[in-house]
């Protein structure tokens, strides 16, 4: 797997992934956001055997990083793409000297809090109704050691 800087020639990969994963009412991104997000170098891709297998999009705050999407095609799951995507933005806040990583996840996608969880980001709220349908949030952190 090779982790890289989302370019803008990644586009329309990056919209059917985000249309093959996230359902209508999950603020999915289009073309006009991805191209936002790439000007702005913050969606790093992931490539197996040459084709984007996930993505993932965070901002930059004065004192952290938020996640603020992952996604993995079916076809690349449970090979530890998620992870190492996380992973790989972990290490760049903490070069950057941020004090920790946020995200929001869906209350109902334990496989997701799973995840997270076992990376060591832990839940501090719940964000009710955040989802369109309803559905609460869990914001989880994930703080980060600093040398």
């Amino acid at each position: 797997m090779i982790i890289s800087e989302a370019t803008k020639s990644h586009i329309s990969e990056l919209c059917n992934i985000e249309n093959g994963v996230f359902g209508i009412d999950d603020f999915r991104l289009n073309r006009k956001n991805f191209s936002y997000h790439i000007n702005k170098k913050h969606i790093f891709i992931a490539c197996v055997k040459n084709k984007i297998a996930g993505y993932i999009l965070f901002f930059v705050h004065k004192k952290s990083f938020r996640i603020y999407s992952i996604a993995v095609l079916d076809d690349f799951r449970r090979m530890g793409i998620a992870k190492e995507l996380i992973s790989y933005v972990c290490g760049m806040a903490k070069y950057e000297k941020k004090e920790y990583i946020s995200l929001e996840v869906r209350e109902d996608n334990l496989k997701a809090i799973s995840l997270y969880s076992s990376l060591g980001f832990s839940t501090c709220k719940i964000i009710k109704s955040y989802y369109t349908d309803n559905t609460n949030a869990l914001k989880m952190k994930f703080k980060l050691k600093l040398d």
